[in-house]
């Protein structure tokens, strides 16, 4: 995988952190800032790689490929 593709997995799964840190406390100060920068990095992130089109399923595959966590409970 190519240092975009990898850059923009880490950002995806960061997203993916902050989303799950504002579903447990939505009232944490900062939470959602660190949530809408988190979406705007993955974005740009993802459209950069292009990777930003792809069918989410695949997204998700690639994903829990680098980050086995990803999508557990």
């Amino acid at each position: 995988m190519d240092d975009d593709r990898a850059y923009a997995i880490r950002a995806f799964y960061r997203l993916y952190q902050a989303t799950c840190a504002v579903a447990l406390d939505p009232q944490h100060a900062g939470a959602r800032q660190a949530q809408r920068t988190a979406a705007y990095r993955a974005h740009t992130a993802l459209r950069e790689a292009g990777l930003l089109e792809l069918p989410k399923e695949r997204l998700f595959e690639l994903v829990r490929a680098n980050h086995p966590a990803f999508g557990r409970s």
